[in-house]
């Protein structure tokens, strides 16, 4: 598990970087397809995933 920022690390500000609330817990696989944009969580905090993502590419990041 890793801490993903919900906002790209880069973009957030010192306070949004000390905020808890800006990170979601995400195993190596979700973290890699959040970071292409292949999923995203919404204003409720559920994730939700587009239909064309490229499976084989995600796993070549991750292993």
């Amino acid at each position: 598990m890793t801490a993903t920022y919900i906002k790209k690390h880069l973009e957030c500000d010192i306070r949004e970087r000390q905020d808890v609330n800006v990170v979601v817990p995400m195993c190596k696989a979700c973290d890699a397809w959040f970071d292409e944009g292949y999923i995203t969580v919404n204003s409720l905090g559920y994730v939700d995933c587009i239909e064309d993502m490229n499976s084989e590419k995600i796993v070549k990041q991750i292993y």
